[in-house]
């Protein structure tokens, strides 16, 4: 594994324990004396003659350079035991599992995944269930945490990309991308090479589900190519996933470099997502001027940034806040309407929608105002029925039937017979339509 995906399992593990100071002193104490072992270990038994670029221009030669780079660059570990049977792994796992001071078995985890050649790694990841509660290596249940699966599929991705994407390819999209970002940060341009290959040969119109991977793993090791890449897809989920991956790194950096970044970005709308992204994070603590700073790059991004930063500065002074929206372009107003909406009493909340009735800009702001007459079903119907989107209008009106039936059923029966309201709400409450 490379100096930086080591960290980045440091980090990683760190992120997950809940101590007292000195004993996080311990660790991180411990993390360093670690890492320096295993870069020590590395370099004894790196061959850099061996390493080569993967070539991008066939389908065969990416195959054989790939698997070649990967296993000469990794290196191999010092205690380098050849194939293990299944039930070896199981019981060097089940020994593991049986530590139970949290700390020596994660090292001795990372010893055993160190331990292992290309080959084990699959048996490996059938057994690792054994490791499912373990303090810092168990998943508990949230496949975005750290965990020992997380480790093996990074480390397989690092001595042999293509066998350990192959397997990936039956499971989540998270532990694909795992695989994809350990790759990009020891061979970027193999796996750029692969993913536009194997998206050549799915014929999907849609984008390519593999660059958000490459692109997280790019993140922090080449900012410049992680940004060409995240350029290069369109506006969709797999963009906004892949600018979420690259600002998580810069803030974690500084957060001031990801400002800068977000700033220098070329498209539009993308350069609106990252403020908006941002904006949640430094709006807690300056909420104008983070609206300040995003109307500096664009309409469009002010938009974006207006709802945490509004939100945030209505708790901090009201009247300067609703002072400072009323003066916006409608786009922002609106843009912020459901946090404003959220947080004034519910009469002037209905001040304040009551001359955006009929712009359909605002339907969400109305939604989320007609969820707070819990008691009155008939005021709060009205304002479902100003929103303009006939299935956000008949969504939130099934979604608040329930509690208007469980809190005043006689007046949601009255005003729904003497009122338009969605055939399907009718139908529900035994209404006749005609």
């Amino acid at each position: 594994m490379t100096r930086q995906g080591w960290r980045k399992v440091q980090q990683a593990l760190l992120s997950r324990i809940t101590m007292t100071s000195k004993a996080l002193i311990l660790i991180l104490a411990w993390f360093g004396s670690l890492t320096a072992a295993f870069l020590i270990g590395r370099a004894q038994f790196l061959n850099p003659e061996t390493t080569e670029e993967a070539d991008a221009g066939t389908s065969s030669s990416l195959s054989t350079s790939t698997r070649s780079n990967s296993r000469s660059s990794v290196g191999t570990s010092e205690f380098q035991p050849g194939l293990s049977t299944p039930a070896e792994l199981r019981q060097r796992l089940a020994d593991i599992a049986e530590i139970t001071d949290p700390v020596a078995q994660t090292q001795a985890y990372l010893d055993f995944v160190r331990s292992l050649s290309s080959a084990d790694f699959e048996a490996a990841l059938d057994t690792s269930s054994l490791l499912r509660n373990a303090p810092l290596l168990g998943q508990n249940g949230r496949p975005d945490q750290v965990g020992a699966d997380f480790l093996l599929m990074s480390a397989w991705a690092q001595q042999d990309p293509l066998a350990a994407i192959e397997y990936a390819q039956n499971l989540e999209d998270n532990v694909r991308d795992t695989v994809l970002a350990s790759w990009a940060s020891t061979d970027a341009e193999a796996a750029i090479a692969w993913a536009k290959e194997k998206y050549a040969s799915l014929a999907i119109d849609e984008p390519n589900p593999f660059l958000p991977g490459i692109i997280r793993g790019l993140s922090e090791s080449n900012l410049p190519r992680a940004t060409e890449l995240l350029l290069s897809l369109p506006y969709s989920s797999e963009r906004g996933q892949a600018l979420r991956s690259v600002l998580a790194a810069l803030e974690k950096e500084n957060p001031n470099t990801a400002r800068s970044w977000a700033e220098q970005l070329s498209d539009p709308r993308l350069q609106a997502g990252a403020v908006g992204r941002l904006s949640a994070n430094f709006a807690q603590d300056d909420p104008e001027g983070t609206l300040s700073w995003a109307a500096s790059i664009s309409q469009e991004a002010l938009a974006q940034a207006a709802p945490v930063a509004v939100k945030n500065w209505l708790q901090e002074d009201q009247e300067k806040a609703l002072s400072w929206l009323d003066s916006q372009p409608r786009q922002v107003r609106s843009s912020a309407a459901t946090e404003v909406v959220e947080s004034l009493p519910v009469d002037e909340a209905e001040a304040f929608l009551a001359n955006s009735i009929g712009d359909e800009s605002y339907d969400r702001a109305m939604s989320s105002l007609s969820r707070r007459f819990e008691d009155d079903p008939a005021r709060g119907a009205q304002w479902v029925m100003n929103i303009q989107d006939n299935r956000l209008r008949n969504r939130t009106f099934h979604r608040n039937l329930r509690t208007w039936q469980n809190t005043n059923p006689e007046a949601l029966r009255e005003y729904a017979e003497n009122h338009e309201v969605p055939e399907g709400v009718l139908q529900r409450l035994g209404i006749n339509p005609d």
